[in-house]
């Protein structure tokens, strides 16, 4: 599951890189797109926090 997790979140930072280096699209479609992809890319990025496993945990009192 983690290397799933991690694929997505380089495809999602590839994809904000293509936005921003696209000629296809206008600066507003631009902007509205890498938007889409940052909000979705700091989603997997906590998916992938949730994810990690502590081995020896401290408890905290």
């Amino acid at each position: 599951m983690k290397i799933s997790i991690q694929s997505q979140i380089n495809q999602a930072e590839a994809r904000i890189q293509q936005y921003k280096m696209s000629d296809l699209f206008s600066e507003e479609e631009k902007s509205k797109l890498v938007k889409i992809a940052e909000k979705e890319l700091e989603i997997l990025q906590l998916k992938a926090i949730n994810e990690i496993e502590v081995i020896n945990p401290e408890i905290v009192k």
